[in-house]
């Protein structure tokens, strides 16, 4: 912790401030409360634990298949298609897949036309 005389270097469990470096870390990122507190030194840091990001691949993209597929959406072909994409750890859909922007062709019923 920060003994107050001075804000010399100080020694804590998380060691010194990532940005500072002089006080000790003591708030989350790896900061010292006053870095910690501006929002502009405190963006420059992401989340330091596991916990931090949340949300559907929060660490990065993955990688596009190799290939597209031409298994239609909803199709048994399709769903073991993406349960191996999955397992693989790759973006589930191509932007070349059957259905998608890039090959789909729209046909409305007849009520629609």
């Amino acid at each position: 912790m920060c003994d107050g005389a001075g804000g010399g270097l100080v020694m804590s469990p998380r060691g010194p401030c990532a940005h500072c470096g002089v006080r000790a870390a003591t708030r989350p990122r790896r900061l010292c409360g006053r870095c910690y507190g501006d929002r502009r030194v405190r963006r420059q840091y992401g989340p330091a634990g596991p916990r931090g990001r949340r949300g559907f691949d929060a660490y990065g993209r993955r990688p596009l298949p190799l290939a597209p597929t031409s298994a239609p959406p909803g199709s048994a072909a399709k769903v073991l298609i993406l349960a191996e994409r999955a397992r693989r750890r790759q973006q589930l859909f191509h932007p070349g897949d059957a259905g998608t922007a890039v090959g789909m062709s729209l046909t409305l019923p007849s009520v629609f036309a």
